[in-house]
């Protein structure tokens, strides 16, 4: 006989440890145990046995929660006497856990010996939830007031086999949530009666009941039924209550009803089907899975011989809701079926993608991608655990709308053919071949390899491609915003990719027919009545532009090499090296590289935007760098108080050089000669180096810069830019001067030289009509064969002259026979909300003046006064005409610079109030005759 009184735990904690590292187990095991052994047996008997203090720390299992009990009791008989054991009266009681057990019977473990036994227990249920809240996720704000969970086991062997009748009930169950009482109003109530006859195991009844769910089973392996029906949204309320789900949303009902019977020899029949309705499953901001009715069937027939080998001979399985269709089957049987068997499948896919991707979602990785449209799909292959192969898969997708990440597909109709391999164990792909076809782009892969290894994603594979570019850009767009410019052009060409070690290497070529790139413009309204229009207009074109790279990512710097990229174009190539780093971030560029140009094509093809008036010639290859970051900061910057801020250009970050040579050129009527221009980038602005060329015998000398940190972006010319000593030419009359001198407009010849120096030139590169350009016109003695708003006034003038002297109409002969003179002079201009002012400009033709003043706008309407003195010499001739000493004739003009209209009712008025005394009475007689008959000759009869 053996006896233990005392006993420390402490003593098996580090045995424990071996498996649970961490694990803290203290209290002491005192009372009376006596243990006595013999010849016939061995008895156990505890009497007052206590557990002082148990406490019990195991984060492997329990986490941060702990098992702290101040006293467990343990008492009972238990003996060996011959050939059989006996249990009496053995309990286990605490304010958790109470357990009662007996039973009695052979030692021997024979079927065929009777034996008994009795298990009795109950848990509370609050006192449980108050040591594990984490184990058993409560809620922080629910306190568990009461609640238990009963139960009994009790076990008979006889004759006729083994019997267990099972029953455990969860009543009581309250407590309180945010102070608010809680409750389940019915118990949970399940029930178990089986029998063992033989080798086989029968299920008389099996029944769990509840206020939310209820289930009924009975039958052996042979036959046998099992049918289940819930309340979703009543199950997933009164768990909620306690229970911490998190952003989880559960609602619907859900009934399911299975039945197998034995229909061979070795051979089971399984069908099953349920349905769901009014189903809801929502997860956090998700879009939630709905379904108003599903139903699921499967059928299948299982096979098992002799050995207890199990197989499956045939199987499909159906869902369908709201017009989708998932249907599968077995394409052959399996003879030995375990868990890593492979499947030989054919699955067939119908209905809206956007409802499958929401089906499937809780099983796949989160993503923001949004997926639609209708699909129709056929796989076949075999599958199990640890490998899919799929010998066939035939995907296609009409009203194919896939965005996200930056992208927003839209295909009529897209197609997928592969063969391909997946394996599980390795997460490898491979694909034999793949062939991808839709109207924005169309692939055929082969030799395709993607295995997600511990450290790096590998990718390996060729395929050749075409792509329409105009779609493809359409992928990047922001839908909610109209398009501002747009590609075109069709490109074919092929791409391989390889795998070294810590190295992915894609070598691309692709030739692009008919590319074409044009910006959106908005036309002014012709008409009050009709709107303003939207164009795309042309900015370069290419018949073919080749393109080709080699670019590789590092994995373990995550950089990406620019080993080769070059784009060739009939008017200008580009070839450049370097890096690119922080790729999925603000993606940091390295690039030195080198642009040749043949300005003459480059002019050419820039015509509708340069116009007729600008050519340039030139061959040149020259080098360009560029650093910094092509990716936005992804934060909005916030100003002190708080307020979300406009983000920040990448312009401002990227550093740049490059230059530009030409060997002569014509800009508006500018001869240029050679010359270079060289620009540095850096905070958001571009400068050039001081240009200065030759320029029709003169100088052109600019000093401009590029604001490239703000919207619009803005050309500035600085202080002192401009021509020095520039010999007037026809073609500068019939373009940029006649804004500036609007006296010089499209004139028939032009002598002289002229010096124009700015101010300051600020010019919107959005909108350069609006531009705020400030400078002074030096004419040095010029000479110009008159245009259409010259003659005008020299007609005038000379008529007021003859009418003056008394002479006859048209005695200074005709103004296109004259040379207008532009005497030295200066004259200040600006160029301000679309229109060119001066002041100031003066011309003459042998001693008539004219002097001019207002402006000439963009499109070359007319807002202008021309003044004429009346100079004293004519006043000889007539004492009545004395009054006119000194006097001034204004003569308002309007219309354009190819049709400009004089007031003649001004004119008239204003000579009329020149004349006084008798010279308004003879003025009066003769000017009325006169001058109405010199004007209607100029202007025509009144109207």
């Amino acid at each position: 006989m053996a006896e233990i009184r005392r006993f420390d735990l402490r003593v098996i904690e580090a045995v424990l440890r071996r498996t649970a590292p961490g694990i803290n187990l203290t209290g002491a095991l005192g009372g009376d145990v006596r243990i006595d052994w013999g010849e016939r047996g061995e008895t156990v008997q505890l009497d007052a046995v206590a557990i002082d203090r148990f406490q019990l720390a195991a984060p492997q299992w329990l986490g941060a929660d702990q098992v702290v009990v101040p006293g467990i009791s343990l008492q009972g008989r238990a003996s060996r006497q011959d050939r059989t054991w006996q249990v009496t009266d053995f309990a286990v009681g605490s304010d958790v856990v109470s357990l009662r057990a007996s039973g009695q019977g052979a030692t021997t473990g024979s079927p065929s010996e009777d034996w008994s036994a009795l298990v009795a227990g109950n848990v509370d249920v609050a006192r449980l939830a108050q040591m594990l809240p984490q184990t058993l996720r409560i809620r922080e704000s629910v306190q568990l007031t009461s609640g238990r969970i009963s139960g009994s086991l009790a076990g008979l062997q006889g004759n006729d086999g083994s019997r267990w009748d099972v029953a455990v009930t969860a009543a009581d169950l309250a407590g309180t949530h945010d102070g608010l009482p809680i409750r389940f109003d019915e118990p949970v109530e399940i029930a178990l009666t089986a029998r063992q006859q033989g080798s086989d195991t029968i299920v008389d009844r099996l029944t769990c009941q509840a206020s939310f769910f209820r289930l009924d089973a009975s039958g052996t392996q042979q036959q046998g039924t099992l049918a289940a029906q819930g309340d979703l949204t009543q199950f997933f309320k009164e768990v909620s209550r306690f229970v911490d789900v998190g952003d989880l949303g559960l609602a619907g009902r859900l009934q399911t009803d299975i039945r197998w019977n034995l229909i061979a020899p070795g051979q089971v029949a399984l069908q099953a089907a349920a349905e769901a309705t009014n189903f809801e499953l929502t997860h956090g901001d998700q879009p939630p899975w709905r379904e108003a009715q599903m139903r699921i069937e499967l059928t299948a027939t299982g096979t098992q011989d002799a050995a207890g080998t199990r197989g499956l001979q045939q199987a499909t399985l159906r869902v369908e809701s709201a017009g989708d269709v998932l249907n599968a089957e077995l394409l052959q049987p399996v003879a030995t079926l375990t868990p890593n068997s492979p499947l030989p499948l054919r699955a067939q896919l119908q209905g809206q993608l956007r409802s499958w991707r929401t089906r499937v979602r809780p099983w796949l990785p989160a993503t923001d991608l949004a997926l639609d449209g209708i699909v129709d799909a056929s796989v076949e292959g075999t599958g199990s655990s640890h490998l899919v192969q799929i010998n066939m898969a035939d995907i296609r997708i009409k009203q194919l709308e896939l965005s996200g990440s930056g992208l927003r597909i839209s295909e009529p109709e897209a197609r997928l053919q592969t063969q391909s391999r997946l394996d599980l164990d390795a997460m490898e792909f491979t694909a034999s071949k793949a062939t991808y076809t839709s109207t924005s782009l169309a692939f055929q892969a082969e030799d395709v390899r993607v295995k997600n290894g511990r450290t790096q994603l590998e990718i390996s594979g060729k395929a050749g491609f075409r792509g329409d570019l105009a779609r493809l850009a359409n992928w990047m767009r922001d839908s909610s915003q109209p398009p501002t410019d747009q590609v075109s052009g069709s490109a074919v060409g092929q791409i391989e990719v390889m795998q070294q070690a810590g190295l992915t290497t894609a070598d691309m070529q692709a030739d692009i027919s008919n590319f074409a790139y044009a910006t959106r413009t908005t036309a002014p309204p012709r008409t009050a009545a009709t709107p303003a229009g939207e164009t795309w207009t042309p900015m370069w074109n290419e018949p073919v532009l080749k393109v080709a790279g080699v670019i590789g990512y590092v994995h373990e710097n995550q950089t990406i090499r620019l080993d080769k990229v070059e784009v060739a174009g009939d008017a200008m190539s580009v070839g450049a090296r370097g890096k690119l780093t922080d790729p999925f971030g603000r993606c940091y560029l390295d690039v030195d590289g080198q642009v040749g140009y043949d300005l003459d094509r480059v002019t050419q093809k820039l015509r509708p935007q340069l116009g007729s008036l600008v050519t340039m010639q030139g061959r040149d290859a020259k080098p360009f760098q560029i650093r910094g970051p092509l990716m936005a900061a992804r934060q909005t910057p916030v100003s002190a108080g708080g307020v979300p801020q406009a983000a920040v250009s990448i312009l401002t970050e990227l550093m740049a050089h490059g230059s530009l040579a030409w060997t002569s050129a014509e800009v508006q009527g500018f001869a240029i000669g050679p010359g270079q221009i060289v620009t540095d980038m850096a905070d958001g602005v571009a400068t050039a180096r001081t240009i200065e060329v030759p320029l029709a015998e003169g100088t052109l000398r600019l000093m401009p810069r590029l604001l490239m940190n703000r919207s619009p972006m803005v050309l500035q010319l600085a202080h002192g830019s401009g021509a020095e000593n520039v010999r007037i030419t026809r073609g500068m009359c019939q373009s940029w001067l006649k804004y500036v001198a609007p006296l010089v407009a499209d004139a028939t010849a032009a002598e002289g030289t002229f010096t124009v120096t700015l101010d300051g030139a600020s010019i919107p590169l959005d909108a350069p009509r609006s531009a705020d350009v400030k400078g002074k016109l030096s004419v040095n003695q010029a000479q110009i064969g008159p245009g259409p708003l010259a003659q005008q006034l020299l007609l005038v003038g000379s008529q007021i002259r003859s009418l003056v002297e008394g002479k006859p109409l048209g005695a200074l002969g005709s103004a296109g026979d004259n040379w207008l003179d532009l005497p030295s002079q200066e004259i200040d201009f600006k160029l301000l909300n679309d229109r060119v002012h001066h002041d100031g400009l003066k011309m003459n033709v042998k001693d008539v003046v004219i002097r001019t003043r207002g402006s000439v706008g963009m499109d070359q309407s007319l807002a202008m006064v021309a003044e004429i003195d009346v100079l004293d010499q004519w006043l000889t001739s007539s004492r009545y005409l004395a009054g006119l000493k000194g006097q001034t004739i204004r003569i308002p003009i309007q219309g354009t610079l190819a049709k400009p209209r004089l007031d003649r009712s001004a004119l008239e008025q204003m000579t009329k109030q020149a004349a006084t005394g008798a010279a308004q009475q003879l003025l009066q007689e003769e000017i009325n005759k006169g001058l109405s008959r010199g004007l209607e000759k100029l202007f025509g009869p009144p109207q």
